[in-house]
């Protein structure tokens, strides 16, 4: 998810993950650095196509983000799918 979404180690980034049976449930959360904007998406797979799961909630979050300035969540303006 961090790699798709252009996130570094900076990047005040969360995400919160539940496991049932097969699915896994993801809920992230995007944060500006001044903690006045909160950018929160969910989504759900199973747990063979998580990785994609994470890409995609990952690519949600940057498009939500790309309302503001990107410097306001520690983000560049590109990310680093498919490397």
């Amino acid at each position: 998810m961090a790699q798709s979404l252009g996130a570094g180690c900076q990047t005040p980034l969360g995400a919160l993950a539940i496991t049932k049976l097969n699915m896994l449930y993801l809920t992230a959360r995007l944060y500006s650095v001044n903690g006045e904007i909160c950018i929160e998406v969910e989504g759900s797979s199973t747990i063979q196509t998580r990785e994609y799961l994470g890409q995609k909630l990952g690519l949600q979050l940057l498009r939500k983000a790309e309302e503001y300035p990107l410097s306001m969540f520690n983000l560049s303006r590109e990310s680093n799918v498919g490397e």
